[in-house]
């Protein structure tokens, strides 16, 4: 395969995936909503991917972001179903940029508001939507490959 090919190989396939997790997130609001109950909720400090440092004399600092492990319970179709998705996408992040959800701050025990799938009751969430992360993310990558493809075919 040549390389132009691959390059413009790689440019659909992160266009795609951009599309499967925009569709993904769309898809959510067919869901059905519940009240649940959140079992863990840890919060902790993660440092992305990179090393993200700056240094101005002996003043060091590294730029972290929070995570979200949650899990919770609901029922659904007469059976108690357990989750910890948190929404479709690969963000463990918080999905909400702009304002925190009432979930994001939720102790053991607290009810939460879920959402889960008519059609396969074991699946839920609890945020509806894209993420727009991911979404954003791969789209943006997407351009790049293509017009690297078309730089390598005229070479």
């Amino acid at each position: 395969m040549k390389t132009h090919s691959l390059a413009r190989w790689a440019g659909g396939a992160f266009a795609v995936a951009a599309m499967s997790f925009l569709l993904a997130g769309l898809w959510t609001y067919t869901f059905n909503a519940t009240v649940g109950t959140v079992l863990t909720n840890e919060r902790k400090r993660i440092r992305p991917v990179g090393d993200y440092s700056h240094s101005r004399g002996i003043r060091f600092w590294k730029k972290t972001v929070e995570g979200i492990d949650i899990c919770y319970e609901y029922n659904a179709d007469g059976r108690v179903h357990e989750s910890c998705h948190i929404g479709v996408g690969i963000s463990h992040l918080t999905l909400s940029p702009l304002a925190r959800e009432p979930w994001e701050d939720g102790q053991p025990g607290n009810e939460v508001l879920v959402y889960f799938s008519d059609s396969r009751p074991s699946f839920a969430v609890l945020h509806r939507g894209p993420d727009w992360i991911a979404v954003i993310g791969l789209a943006a990558i997407s351009p790049f490959f293509f017009l690297l493809a078309r730089r390598l075919r005229s070479i």
